[in-house]
């Protein structure tokens, strides 16, 4: 059966705390394209789309739902795919993460970073406990500047920052 792409791009983002869907809204407003989240996602629904651009928040250096891409790239072998992750850090090291997260049959996937921020209100007790401890870590080394920064809720997510991708993907033409 052939795939049968006849929509534009899709913006499929997985988000916990809202910085990771803030900035597929913001990816899907410039494009003029729905976006949707990771859980109501389908592969076959998705195939349908000339692009696919998926989002994910950064735990640990990890871009989560990025399995979810991995382990269906080959059903999207005629899409053009795009994955973004937001973090609370700064001028993340864009080699490092492709190398984590873009493995494989995903290595030539495009990798767009943006700050985001954390928001502790809406993190989970095990992401509460995690941070804990990372804090600790960070103390350990005396990185007192990253724990100043990252130890309450902060927003630096900014609409402009998506231009670089909404400007990849408008020139992106069908695959073959």
């Amino acid at each position: 059966m052939e795939n049968k792409i006849d929509r534009g791009p899709i913006v499929v983002y997985c988000s916990k705390t809202g910085f990771t869907a803030r900035y597929a809204l913001w990816i899907a407003e410039k494009l003029e394209c729905p976006f949707i989240s990771l859980k109501a996602a389908n592969v076959a629904a998705l195939q349908h789309y000339e692009t696919i651009i998926f989002g994910g928040w950064l735990k640990a250096g990890k871009i989560q739902g990025i399995e979810f891409l991995a382990k269906n790239i080959k059903s999207f072998e005629h899409q053009n795919v795009v994955v973004y992750c937001t973090g609370s850090g700064k001028g993340q090291d864009m080699t490092h993460l492709r190398r984590k997260n873009l493995t494989g049959a995903l290595e030539d996937v495009s990798l767009h970073y943006f700050v985001g921020g954390l928001n502790y209100e809406k993190m989970s007790l095990g992401d509460r406990a995690f941070m804990k401890m990372f804090l600790k870590a960070l103390r350990a080394r005396h990185l007192e500047d990253v724990v100043k920064r990252i130890s309450t809720s902060f927003d630096e997510s900014k609409p402009e920052n998506v231009e670089p991708l909404v400007e990849q993907v408008k020139k992106l033409g069908k695959k073959t």
